[in-house]
């Protein structure tokens, strides 16, 4: 398997609902994954393989993307 697609669910004690902030907090997510990737990676601990790309979408439509 090449993909995998996750579902996070992140709660604010108050409302988001603006496009650019929506964007921002989808930027905010992506960012804190490209850390991880550049640090000790997203790939399981033993595999050979490594990380090519990480998509934001919401609702069905992707919002960001981000290519190693």
């Amino acid at each position: 398997m090449k993909k995998l697609s996750f579902t996070v669910t992140v709660e604010f004690a108050d409302s988001v609902n603006d496009d650019n902030e929506i964007n921002e907090v989808a930027t905010n997510i992506l960012h804190g994954l490209i850390e991880q990737v550049n640090h000790e990676g997203l790939t399981p601990e033993e595999s050979e393989t490594f990380t090519k790309t990480i998509q934001i979408s919401k609702d069905g439509k992707d919002i960001i993307r981000h290519s190693f």
